[in-house]
């Protein structure tokens, strides 16, 4: 990828123009403040132009249909639109509390769709800039939004396993409730009659299914994916949709039967789980998601001995994962973040980290007094 390699490298969002001559890509360009949209000409593989100002990480692009403006999301609380015969930044869109994760043009390009983790969405007119036109509050945090074909509706993702559908002027026309999961991308089919959408996340309910808006009925479930669903969308004709999951993999399937045409790989698999032998002489991995807890969120499917550096095979009686008990301490997660340390004589104790926006990942007792936690900002 053009922003480098390593965690300052991720890539988080891509886009293609309408005309297919042009992507953008964006993501976690490095530990700074400055991250760049790269501007890819699609016809020689050239870099033309790195757009700048977003101060973190970059999450969701998008261009307009008639291809003269580009829009971005940051979890810097922002959206910007982009004008794309000069590479301008023609409008910094502020007013949300938190991270934007997606963006939506409306067909005739001329409103933006803003959807936050601050539970709001916001509509803003392209060429006033000022104000948003329309705030549309929500019960929990947005990731994902859209605009049927004709400009009539709008349809939300939320992380409460939750789909809002919009008319154009605010009106809220259903609601799809416990879905399974979190809603992580949503589109309407061309004639707006039937909704697309992925769900991935810690629940069980991952992969994208199929709701016909008529008879208010799920329609296709389209799973397999060995890890979370992170996207997907379904093909200008509706003929065809995609998903992809956090392995890199993403499936192409046909929307009339569910049929699984094909399964696209990457290079390589995130690790989701790992372990050590009680000896310390090899080590354990799992690259399939399997969310029980914040310990185990995965089988484990792969050993290395390192003293022969070779693979051998696994025996999960013999590995040691996060120890989350003993005769004296039991651990818990708390809530996203803190621990709880249940004790002798029925006592508790709550250990929180410093950031109340950062997150437990993983915990462990090293003895009966002290314990690790790792979390999104390090150990």
């Amino acid at each position: 990828p053009p922003i480098g390699s390593g965690r300052a490298g991720a890539l988080y969002a891509l886009a293609v123009s309408p005309d297919f001559q042009l992507a953008a890509v964006g993501g976690y360009e490095s530990s700074g403040n400055n991250h760049g949209i790269y501007l890819i000409n699609l016809r020689d593989h050239r870099v033309i132009h790195v757009l700048r100002g977003h101060t973190n990480v970059v999450i969701d692009l998008v261009f307009s249909r008639d291809g003269r403006w580009m829009a971005s999301a940051s979890a810097d609380k922002t959206a910007r639109i982009w004008d794309l015969a000069s590479f301008r930044c023609r409008a910094t869109l502020r007013g949300h509390r938190d991270g934007v994760y997606g963006v939506a043009f409306s067909p005739d390009s001329e409103l933006l769709a803003t959807a936050s983790l601050d539970k709001h969405l916001r509509i803003w007119q392209v060429h006033a800039r000022e104000e948003a036109v329309m705030d549309l509050p929500h019960e929990a945090g947005l990731q994902t939004v859209a605009w049927s074909r004709d400009g009539q509706r709008l349809a939300t993702g939320c992380v409460d396993q939750s789909i809002y559908i919009w008319s154009h002027v605010g009106q809220l026309v259903r609601r799809l409730e416990r879905l399974g999961n979190h809603v992580t991308a949503v589109s309407f089919s061309p004639d707006a009659t039937e909704l697309f959408f992925t769900l991935g996340g810690e629940e069980s309910r991952d992969g994208g299914f199929l709701y016909s808006l008529d008879t208010l009925r799920r329609r296709l479930s389209l799973t397999g994916h060995e890890n979370s669903v992170l996207s997907g969308d379904r093909s200008p004709n509706g003929q065809l949709a995609a998903t992809a999951d956090a392995n890199g993999e993403i499936f192409l399937w046909r929307t009339e039967d569910g049929r699984l045409l094909y399964r696209l790989g990457s290079q390589s698999r995130r690790a989701w789980s790992v372990a050590w032998s009680e000896a310390g002489h090899a080590i354990a991995w799992g690259t399939a998601s399997r969310y029980v807890d914040a310990n185990r969120r995965g089988p484990l499917d792969t050993a290395f001995h390192l003293p022969e550096l070779e693979f051998v095979p696994l025996v999960a009686d013999h590995v040691q994962r996060a120890r989350d008990r003993t005769h004296q301490v039991r651990l818990k997660l708390g809530d996203t973040a803190s621990v709880l340390a249940l004790l002798p004589n029925g006592r508790e104790s709550r250990l929180r980290l410093r950031n109340r926006l950062d997150q437990v990942r993983c915990y462990t007792l090293l003895d009966d007094r002290t314990v690790a936690i790792g979390s999104d900002a390090g150990l």
